[in-house]
C-alpha cells in the first residue's frame, strides 16, 4: 500500500513538473478580449514627492466595451470614467493589458527568454519639454504569484527605463525598474512593482476580474 501511495505521489510530481516546464516554454499570442471583460486593480504609491496632482493611487476598473477598453476610478460603489491620455499616469493601467500606444511593455507573442527595446517620448505634467525615454524588456521566466484575486502562473517581465537630456546613458541619474507578472489566462498583468531612482515606488495588484456579459 505504501509503495502504491509513493508511486502516485511521484507520478503527480512528474505531471506537475511537466506542466510547469511546458508553460515555461510556451509562447502566448495576443489576447482576444471579449465584450464585458473587466479587471479591477489596487494601486499603492510611496514617496512620489511633488507628484500628488498626477498620482495614480487608488482602485480602478478597466472594462472592454464596444471594441475598446474604458478606465474607471472606483470609490466604494461609485465609479467614474477617466481619460487615458498617453502622457497621463492612467496610461500605466493600459500597459497592464498591452494596450498602451506609447509603452510597449507587452509584446506578443510572449514567452520566456524574449527581449526587446523601444524608445518613446513623454512629457511629465508641468514640464515644458518632452523627454526621450529608452526601455529594455526581458521576459525572465515563469513564477507562481498570488494576489487578492487568486493564484496565477505568470510570465515575469523585467523593464529598465531611463532618460536623460544628453542621450541614452548621460545627463544624470534618471531611471526606474519595473517588474510585471503577466497571466495569459487572465489576459492581464496581475501584479507589478516599480522603483525609481530617488525612491518613488508603485505597486499594482489585481483584486478582481470577470465578465459583465
Amino acid at each position: 500500500m505504501k509503495e502504491i501511495t509513493c508511486s502516485c505521489v511521484i507520478t503527480m510530481i512528474i505531471v506537475l513538473a511537466s506542466f510547469s516546464n511546458a508553460f515555461a516554454q510556451e509562447q502566448v499570442g495576443k489576447p482576444a478580449f471579449k465584450e464585458g471583460d473587466f479587471w479591477r486593480y489596487n494601486v499603492i504609491e510611496r514617496d512620489f514627492v511633488g507628484y500628488s496632482s498626477a498620482a495614480l493611487r487608488g482602485a480602478y476598473e478597466m472594462t472592454y466595451l464596444q471594441g475598446q477598453v474604458k478606465v474607471f476610478m472606483l470609490n466604494g460603489d461609485h465609479k467614474e470614467e477617466v481619460a487615458a491620455n498617453p502622457d497621463s499616469e492612467i496610461d500605466q493601467l493600459l500597459v497592464l493589458l498591452g494596450l498602451s500606444e506609447k509603452r510597449h511593455d507587452l509584446k506578443f507573442p510572449l514567452g520566456p527568454g524574449k527581449k526587446w527595446s523601444y524608445e518613446y517620448k513623454h512629457r511629465p505634467r508641468g514640464a515644458q519639454r518632452e523627454q526621450l525615454r529608452f526601455v529594455d524588456i526581458n521576459v525572465s521566466g515563469v513564477e507562481q504569484v498570488t494576489t487578492t484575486a487568486g493564484a496565477f502562473k505568470a510570465f515575469k517581465i523585467l523593464k529598465d527605463e531611463r532618460w536623460a537630456k544628453g542621450g541614452r546613458t548621460g545627463g544624470g541619474p534618471w531611471g526606474r525598474r519595473s517588474i510585471y507578472f503577466y497571466s495569459p489566462d487572465i489576459k492581464s498583468v496581475v501584479k507589478s512593482s516599480m522603483e525609481a531612482e530617488g525612491g518613488a515606488r508603485r505597486e499594482i495588484e489585481l483584486i478582481q476580474f470577470g465578465s459583465v456579459r
